[in-house]
């Protein structure tokens, strides 16, 4: 189960089975993603720098489950705003 937060501004996902959470800070022409493990330490990362060196699997299972999850609600979003 997870819950989102701020969708509009800031995405955060948390992932309760391990207790990790994602959150999307975007920024000018980059986004930061602040990824807090099952030791709840925290790591910041710039989307970029992920796409060109890779992060750990587990991250990277999470961010796709993100962007589903983003992609759903921007549907939706399009779906009430079209005429």
């Amino acid at each position: 189960m997870t819950k989102c937060y701020n969708l509009l501004i800031s995405p955060q996902v948390n992932f309760f089975n391990d207790h990790t959470k994602i959150v999307l800070i975007p920024g000018a022409g980059d986004v930061l993603v602040i990824y807090i493990d099952k030791q709840r330490e925290g790591t910041s990362y710039l989307m970029s720098d992920i796409s060109l060196q890779g992060c750990a699997s587990e991250m990277v299972e999470r961010l796709r489950y993100c962007k589903r999850v983003l992609k759903k609600v921007w549907d939706l979003v399009e779906e009430e705003n079209s005429p």
